[in-house]
């Protein structure tokens, strides 16, 4: 049926328009386009409408006539009308009509929902970027999956950016769609669209880019990773991908950079990370530097060593950690050591 459908409307635009019989077909110049936007709002017969359609398309003003034509892309009451104004947005080349063919890829005829697919496509080009991220607030998940695929015909890194940004959809099938176009893409491509999606307004988009970073391991991941980790106001489920990626990285860190930053740099922020690095990193060496930190006058250089062991799985900490419980020095962080004892197996004496 859709392929009859097209045939069909491929004829029509061939066809001399009934105003135009016994002439020669027109030229651009001559064409009269008013009476083309005449015929297309105001003629009764869908036939009539649908030939001036296609002939604006052909012979139209792409700024001119991409109103009328997305009107009747929209309002027509006829579906073969609605197919051939897809059609002529097509053609007519103006980017802004990306925006009237992603709304009509939720038609109810799924004629007119190819010939808007296909002109979309068309014109997935860089001018038309502005309109294709506007795909995100349509309720259509299938829209929003199309945008997705329509950025990344765009390909260049605006484009790619924006496909980053559709990671915080809510919908597993556009998200899927996201990490297909990422996958095939080249690394350095991929590693800055995710660097840009951590930093990004939305937990959402930083949860799912925090997630899919740990299955590109690259080093530049590691520092925006850990800030999200250790960011106090962070959304909880970005800070849970955040270090399920930074362990799926555990065998890029150096140890002994770490253990330089945790025990000499002045800034106390600066070890945190290198502390709560060093929880992942979790080797004998790394290990034994977070044990002499269990002795720092800091009580939150102390409280992050003790979240680090028991990441580490250190269970030597545990006779420590227990006696620590006993200082009340540490009656601030008294909760996180009983949560290492915990993640450690061991009781508040040890074992």
């Amino acid at each position: 049926m859709l392929g009859r459908c097209v045939t069909v409307l491929l004829g029509l635009a061939l066809a001399v328009p009934a105003w135009a019989e016994g002439g020669s077909a027109p030229k651009t110049q001559e064409v009269d386009r008013t009476a083309l936007r005449e015929a297309l709002t105001g003629a009764e017969s869908y036939k009539v409408r649908l030939k001036a359609a296609l002939l604006l398309g052909r012979w139209g003003d792409p700024d001119e006539d991409l109103p009328l034509l997305e009107e009747a892309l929209m309002r027509d009451p006829h579906y073969t009308v609605r197919g051939a104004a897809a059609m002529a947005i097509g053609n007519l080349g103006n980017p802004r009509g990306v925006e009237a063919l992603l709304a009509a890829l939720s038609d109810q005829e799924a004629f007119v929902r190819r010939a808007a697919r296909e002109s979309a496509a068309k014109l997935a080009r860089p001018e038309a970027l502005p309109y294709l991220v506007l795909a995100r607030q349509r309720e259509d998940r299938g829209v929003r999956q199309v945008a997705v695929e329509l950025l990344n015909r765009v390909g260049d890194d605006e484009a790619r950016r924006a496909i980053a940004r559709f990671l915080g959809d809510p919908d597993p099938g556009v998200r899927r769609e996201v990490e297909e176009a990422m996958a095939g893409w080249e690394a350095e491509t991929r590693v800055k669209a995710l660097l840009s999606a951590l930093d990004d307004p939305s937990y959402r988009v930083r949860a799912h880019a925090a997630e899919l970073a740990g299955g590109y391991p690259d080093r530049r991941f590691i520092g925006p990773l850990t800030e999200r980790l250790v960011a106090p106001l962070e959304e909880p489920r970005v800070q849970i991908a955040a270090a399920q990626s930074l362990e799926r990285m555990a065998s890029l860190l150096d140890v002994e950079d770490l253990v330089k930053r945790a025990l000499g740099l002045p800034d106390r922020e600066a070890r945190i990370r290198a502390i709560v690095l060093l929880g992942f990193e979790g080797s004998p060496r790394a290990v034994e530097v977070l044990m002499r930190l269990l002795d720092d006058p800091d009580v939150a250089i102390r409280g992050h060593a003790v979240m680090a062991l028991g990441r580490a799985g250190a269970r030597a900490a545990g006779p420590k950690l227990s006696k620590m419980l006993e200082d009340e020095a540490n009656e601030r962080i008294r909760g996180l050591i009983r949560a290492a004892l915990a993640d450690l197996g061991a009781g508040p004496h040890g074992g």
